[in-house]
């Protein structure tokens, strides 16, 4: 039987090496779209209608959770009751406090994306993917007026763990 040389058992090593490795995850492509983003005076009205409305609601939301959260903790630092409370309950209270300070953080976040989305529109990029640059169709925006990315491009962000 002939002996191989080492060159070859490298290359053989090689191959196999690649065949066992994960597949790294390929960049995202850029998807550039000839279309130009089509809104008209009205979308644009009623894009910032809808954002103005959502923004305001998560203020009050957000402002609630606080005031709540913030009397929770004042309630609990004041008590004097005589009966003592319950381990448990303490636990109880805390993680509904956590939770609730999370929510408040989710909608902190979206109303962050709601400022973003005003200044597109101001600056003409409202309705234009972030990443591909490809227009993000209206239904989307009709349902989260505040969207960066197009669908495609979300779902790669989601699936990558962002950009």
């Amino acid at each position: 039987m002939p002996k191989r040389s080492t060159g070859a058992k490298k290359k053989k090593a090689v191959k196999s090496a690649r065949r066992k490795a994960p597949a790294k995850p390929s960049p995202p492509k850029k998807r550039t779209s000839s279309k130009r983003v089509r809104f008209t005076k009205t979308d644009f009205d009623r894009f910032l209608k809808a954002l103005s409305e959502e923004g305001q609601r998560l203020a009050g939301v957000v402002m609630r959770i606080e005031e709540h959260s913030l009397s929770k903790r004042s309630e609990n630092s004041g008590d004097v009751s005589i009966m003592p409370l319950h381990p448990a309950d303490i636990g109880g209270e805390n993680y509904e406090q956590d939770f609730q300070l999370g929510l408040a953080e989710e909608n902190r976040i979206v109303l962050q994306e709601i400022r973003a989305a005003v200044r597109r529109i101001d600056e003409g990029t409202y309705g234009k993917c972030a990443n591909c640059e490809g227009v993000i169709p209206k239904a989307r925006l009709n349902a989260a007026p505040w969207a960066r990315y197009c669908i495609d491009c979300q779902s790669e962000f989601e699936q990558n763990g962002g950009f």
